[in-house]
Formats: C-alpha cells, sequence, structure tokens
C-alpha cells in the first residue's frame, strides 16, 4: 500500500500558508507553475475566483518588514502570472523597496516599474521588475532597435539609464525597463559574444534558441530579432544567419560530414540564403513572411487561420519592431491587426504577442494617433481592431483614448464593452474624468445626453455646453458640434435640463453664456433669451438684466457647522489612528488561535476591517467636499436661507420652529434642519407668508423668518469641543 500523503486541496494549502506554515509555499507555487494558460487573466472565471480567495488569504498574512525571502518570491510569482489586485501592489511596493534597497530614488524606482499604473498589468510590472535586477547585475543589454549594447551608468537621481550603443544614448528608468532585455554574465549567450564559444555548423536555429533562452533577464521567448541582435555581426555575418535560419548551415555541415554515396545522384545546390525566409520563387507568401505591414494587411485579408509557432510569431515581431513605428504605415498596422485577432484573438499566444508589441507600435504609444487611425478604417475592421488593442494596450486605455473619437464609433465600442466585466462603467469613468476637467468633445456631451444614464447630470453646465459648442472642429467631429447646437437651440428638454429645470443661479450663467460667449448671433441670442422667459416666466429678471434683492447665502457650496466639520475631522482621525491599528492586531491575534475555516475570531474581525474601510473612504470624502461655515454671519433678510429659523403653522393647526442649518447639522429632536433634507429644500427661498408643500404631503405657511439664537452660535461653533 502507498504511503504517499495525500496531496492537500488548495483551499487546504493557502490555509495552511496563511497559517504560518510558509515551508508549504514551494508546493503553492509550483501548482500555480502549472497552471494553463499562463497568464491568470485567461483562466476560466471559476478557477480565478477559487484562487483568488486562497492567495489572498496569505497576502493579508504576509508582513514586508520581516523580508523573508519566501514572502519575496511568492509575491514576485503572483506578478509574473499576471494576478492583480490592490492588495497585491501594496505589497510589491513594500517588498520593492527592500529588494532594490540600493537603489537611490525609492519613489522614482516604484514609479518606473509601474507598479501604482492600474493600468499597467501585473504581468508588464513583473517584467520590469526582472529587468531591474539584471539593470543592476549586468552589463550587457539588447535594445529592440538599436541592437547590442551595454550599460554605461544608473543615474538614481535622476532615474536615467545611459546605454553604450554606437554612441552613448540616455533611457528614462521606465523605458529602459520596459524595452531592454539583459544578458546574464557567464551564460551561454555571454559566452557567444566573449567569443569563448562558437556555433557549431551543425547546431540549428532552434537549437541554439533553445541554448541561449536561459541567458535573458527578463526570460522571453528568443525569437528571430532578437537572436539577430545577440550573433549578427558580432559571431555569424548576415549571409550566416540567414542560412541559420533557413536549415542550410546545418544541411551543408551534415553533408560534409557524411558525403552521399557514390552511385546516389547529386542534389540541387542550396537556395540562397537570403531567399530562404520568404516564399519560394513564384509562390504566394504566407504571412508570416510579409516584408512590410501593409503586405501583411493584405495577406491577412486571404488568410483562412494562424500557425501562431514561436517562429512565426518571431517573425511577427520583427515586423512591428522595423515598421510599427512608421506613422505612414499605422493604418495597414490597424488593419492587420484587426484581422490577425478576427482569426485568433481567442489563443492567448496572440493577445500575449500583441501585448509584448505596444512599445513598438505607434498607434499604441499615441493615443491621438490612435484615434485618427481607428476614424479612418473601414467599419468592420474597427471591432477587431477595438479588441486587439484592448488585448495590447489594456482598457482602461482604450476608454481613455476614445473619449477623442468621433460619436459614431461609440456605438461600435459599446458592443464591444459590453461583452467585458466593467467595460460600459469604465467607459463612462473615462468620459466623467473629461467633464471634470472641462474638456469633454460634443461628440461626447452629445453621447451622454442620449444615454439617459444618471451620470449625465455632469454635463448640466452652460459653461461646458458652450466652451465645448465654441470649439473649431473638422472632419468627423463637425456632425456632432453641430448636433449639439442645435439641441441648444431648439430642444426644449435639452434646454431645461442644463438650467437645472429653473435653478436660477445656472439660468443666471446660461443667460450670461448667451450675451458673451461668441457662439451665437443676434438672432440666435435673442430667441434663446425669448425661450427662457417662455419657460420660466420667475426669472425674467435675469434676461432683462434687473437685479431682484437676494438673499444674503445660498447653499451653493456643500457647507455645514464648524462643529459637524471638527467632528467628522475627529472620527477619522480616530479611525485611522485607533480603530484600524486595533482591527489589525485583532486579525493577528485571531489568527493566532489556528484554523482560520472555523475561526469566527478572524472571520468577524476581517469583516470590521472592511467597514473600517469603507467608513474612513467615506470621511476622507465628506473632508474634502464640505466646507466648515459659521452661521453667525448670516443675514436671513426675509427669505429662508441656511443658517435661520423657520416657524411654520401646519394644517392640523400646530406651529412648529426649525433652525435651518448645514448639511450634517440635522436633530430632529431639537428642530435642526439640514438644508440638503425634503423639507429643507422645500423651505430655501420661501418668504413669509408662503405656502410649503411639506414631504410627507399637505401644506404649512412659514409665519416667520429669523435669526438663530446666540447660545446655538455657539453650540455650533463647537466651543464646547475646545
Amino acid at each position: 500500500m502507498s504511503t504517499d500523503p495525500k496531496p492537500s486541496s488548495l483551499e487546504d494549502l493557502c490555509l495552511g500558508i496563511a497559517n504560518g506554515e510558509r515551508s508549504q509555499l514551494p508546493e503553492l507555487l509550483s501548482r500555480l507553475a502549472a497552471e494553463r494558460p499562463r497568464l491568470f487573466p485567461l483562466w476560466p472565471a471559476e478557477r480565478r475566483d477559487l484562487w483568488s480567495e486562497g492567495l489572498e488569504l496569505i497576502l493579508d498574512s504576509c508582513d514586508p518588514a520581516r523580508n523573508l525571502p519566501a514572502e519575496t518570491e511568492f509575491i514576485e510569482a503572483l506578478l509574473a502570472v499576471g494576478y492583480d489586485s490592490q492588495h497585491l501592489r501594496d505589497l510589491a511596493t513594500a517588498i520593492a523597496r527592500n529588494v532594490f534597497a540600493a537603489y537611490a530614488d525609492p519613489a522614482g524606482l516604484i514609479n518606473a516599474l509601474g507598479i501604482p499604473q492600474k493600468r499597467l498589468p501585473a504581468a508588464q510590472v513583473s517584467r520590469r521588475w526582472q529587468a531591474m535586477r539584471g539593470l543592476l547585475t549586468e552589463k550587457r543589454c539588447i535594445h529592440p532597435i538599436h541592437g547590442l549594447g551595454t550599460v554605461a551608468e544608473v543615474d538614481g537621481l535622476a532615474n536615467q539609464v545611459l546605454l553604450q550603443l554606437h554612441g552613448k544614448r540616455p533611457l528614462s528608468l521606465e523605458i529602459a525597463l520596459e524595452s531592454l532585455v539583459f544578458i546574464r554574465t557567464d551564460s551561454p549567450a555571454d559566452a557567444l559574444l566573449r567569443r569563448q564559444e562558437t556555433i557549431p555548423a551543425e547546431m540549428t536555429a532552434e537549437q541554439l534558441r533553445q541554448r541561449v533562452a536561459a541567458s535573458f533577464i527578463p526570460a522571453v521567448p528568443c525569437g528571430d530579432d532578437l537572436l539577430r541582435a545577440l550573433i549578427v555581426p558580432q559571431v555569424l555575418h548576415e549571409g550566416e544567419f540567414q542560412a541559420l535560419l533557413s536549415g542550410a548551415r546545418a544541411r551543408n555541415a551534415a553533408a560534409t560530414t557524411s558525403p552521399p554515396p557514390a552511385a546516389a545522384k547529386s542534389t540541387p545546390a542550396t537556395p540562397p540564403p537570403a531567399a530562404a525566409k520568404g516564399a519560394p520563387h513564384g509562390a504566394e507568401r504566407l504571412w508570416f513572411q510579409s516584408r512590410n505591414l501593409e503586405e501583411l494587411a493584405d495577406i491577412t485579408a486571404k488568410t483562412k487561420s494562424l500557425d501562431l509557432t514561436p517562429e512565426n510569431l518571431a517573425a511577427m515581431r520583427e515586423l512591428f519592431t522595423r515598421f510599427g513605428m512608421k506613422k505612414e504605415q499605422a493604418g495597414s498596422l490597424a488593419q492587420a491587426a484587426g484581422q490577425l485577432w478576427t482569426l485568433a484573438g481567442s489563443k492567448p499566444a496572440l493577445q500575449e504577442f500583441f501585448h509584448d508589441s505596444v512599445t513598438l507600435t505607434a498607434p499604441w504609444q499615441d493615443k491621438a494617433l490612435f484615434v485618427t487611425v481607428t476614424d479612418e478604417l473601414p467599419g468592420k475592421s474597427v471591432p477587431p481592431w477595438f479588441e486587439a488593442t484592448i488585448a495590447a494596450c489594456g482598457l482602461e486605455w482604450v476608454c481613455d483614448a476614445a473619449c477623442g473619437m468621433p460619436h459614431r464609433l461609440f456605438a461600435t465600442l459599446g458592443k464591444i464593452l459590453a461583452k467585458i466585466d466593467d467595460g460600459p462603467e469604465e467607459f463612462l469613468d473615462a468620459i466623467l474624468a473629461r467633464i471634470q476637467k472641462m474638456n469633454p468633445s460634443a461628440d461626447i456631451l452629445l453621447w451622454l445626453w442620449k444615454s439617459k444614464s444618471p451620470e449625465r447630470e455632469g454635463m448640466a453646465d452652460p459653461n461646458l455646453v458652450f466652451k465645448t459648442i465654441s470649439k473649431p472642429v473638422k472632419g468627423n467631429y463637425i456632425k456632432a458640434s453641430k448636433e449639439l447646437r442645435k439641441l441648444l437651440m431648439e430642444d426644449e428638454d435639452f434646454q431645461q435640463f442644463i438650467m437645472h429645470s429653473g435653478d436660477e443661479d445656472t439660468v443666471a450663467a446660461l443667460v450670461s453664456c448667451i450675451r458673451h460667449v461668441p457662439l451665437l448671433d443676434n438672432g440666435e441670442q435673442q430667441s434663446l433669451l425669448v425661450k427662457i422667459v417662455r419657460s420660466y416666466p420667475d426669472l425674467r429678471h435675469l434676461v432683462e438684466q434687473r437685479a431682484p434683492a437676494k438673499a444674503s447665502l445660498r447653499p451653493v457650496d456643500k457647507i455645514t457647522s464648524i462643529r459637524s466639520f471638527e467632528l467628522l475631522r475627529r472620527e477619522l482621525n480616530n479611525v485611522i489612528s485607533i480603530q484600524i491599528p486595533a482591527n489589525s492586531r485583532a486579525i493577528g491575534h485571531a489568527r493566532s488561535f489556528g484554523d482560520l475555516r472555523e475561526n469566527a475570531e478572524f472571520k468577524a474581525a476581517k469583516e470590521n476591517q472592511r467597514l473600517l474601510r469603507l467608513r474612513r473612504n467615506e470621511l476622507e470624502r465628506y473632508l474634502h467636499e464640505f466646507r466648515g461655515f459659521d452661521f453667525s454671519a448670516v443675514v436671513p433678510a426675509g427669505v429662508v436661507i441656511p443658517g435661520c429659523t423657520v416657524t411654520l403653522h401646519q394644517a392640523d393647526g400646530h406651529t412648529v420652529t426649525h433652525s435651518l442649518l448645514g448639511l450634517r447639522d440635522g436633530d430632529p429632536d431639537r428642530n435642526f434642519l439640514s438644508y440638503d433634507s425634503p423639507l429643507g429644500k422645500a423651505l430655501i427661498g420661501k418668504k413669509a407668508g408662503e405656502a410649503v408643500e411639506m414631504p410627507n404631503g399637505g401644506t404649512a405657511t412659514v409665519t416667520a423668518i429669523g435669526a438663530i439664537p446666540a447660545e446655538l452660535h455657539t453650540w455650533l461653533r463647537g466651543e464646547d469641543l475646545l
């Protein structure tokens, strides 16, 4: 009978490691490395969820302060397979400071590694991480365009790498880590360059690739372009290299060492090496034999399937390296990439190839060029080009770039994003970010208006609309600008929308734009002003420029009492300084009880950790948005405003007096109302004698408006807290 122990389940293995059994980490990493496909984001959702639960548990038990090699190896392995979470990136930041402690500018290093950049995939962060190890330990390197060189200097203060190529060339640390491949000292590749070894005549290109594969930092496939940069002309000249690739070099060596029998017929001479890489004479070229991107686009349009062998992908990488940054070939690149995606987009090998080609292609480096190329593509070529670009650059990059596209492309992108988790939300976030910066296009505003989503409230700003329509546009952007202008002039729903259904301040802003922004002619100005008066007769004075008596304060800002603001600040300080550290100690204490699967204390502490994080975020948002206000300066002047008392005669005959105060100041037991409460909103702007629609139904009458008592001012200023 076998005495081998039964293999642990993934759950048990992760729980054991989280409980401190770090000796089990190698087994977990071995299982992780055995998973296929290699990259975590490409796994089925069910398997991703299973792994994520266990990995997050282990991450929670990691402590960078211990500086344990096993934990460092674990973090590096997760990055390498493309696992990603905010928790992992936080730990990677701390561990990178330990691993690269000798580097002069830790903050610059973290940014160059791309750890804080959420749009940069974890696998790409891993590539840069490994390249950083090579940068600090090796001298020889290969640049994807300029070939073989050496590292002359690493300036840790300027975050710059000086390369010795044909001349000295400075690179930012980020570009160096993204693009350079380093050659290990005393490796087979290093031995070739030092002329300590030669390439045997009978060795094939594939055998040579296998021979030098472990020489590179980071570990990258040894395609034709990388192999050429390594050995031409340092070891072989171009003709010999072509003979190596075609197999002619090995065949000639075999023929020399083993001559055919005397009776055998002579064989034709081997084709010249230069012809071996392309198609045979008179034969049609295959997609991986294309000589430029235009030819690649033509050939892939007629291709039925792709054979994504390492050799074929290496040929493509060489093609992208030579022509990908040439802007005149950007359109051909887009069509070819889209056609490749249509043929093999489901294959991880192509997805990885696109992702690794970002630094080689101008449209994936320059968002403006990406937009121009996409706009010029035939309609049927746009969807696969979008999908290929998402695979290459990531969802966030595409959504941000797409904000600069004509409105007609948004629908196509929307269909693609609908198939991706959080895809529509990511695009909406990118659009709202443009609006917040007051820099959207007419296409964006038109799309948001037609979407009828709640988020379109963000564009209800006359200044934003006028500024956007006033921008000079051309080509396919003219249509949206004209349509947005037509909405402004003719669509009553749109007009009321940007005036917040008659908000006095917003209408005043619209009138100011009409009069002062050089967008409309005199007739258009007059027409729009007349429509404002028809919709809101009570605001005629704004159009006629007669200013009525105004209250001394309107609730424009998010104001709260000084007392409430201070209480929020104190609560945030308590959460950060006391509750969160106490919770961390509770988690550590609960973990010491053992098996986390049956550990109620651990589960409770983790749930409390989640609630504390939510509360911290909420308090930080309040303190960022709110403004502490001293209501003692308020003079009601006969109009209900924040900072006054309001006496209401209710329908049941009772009379009640409310103090109308700021956000977070409400207290029903003391008749304190926030101006943002339903009743507070109904009272704002009312005068004595006016009726008020009560939120719970019925009406009341404002009988008196006055200043709040002096003792209440003292309380609102929080003097009792000092």
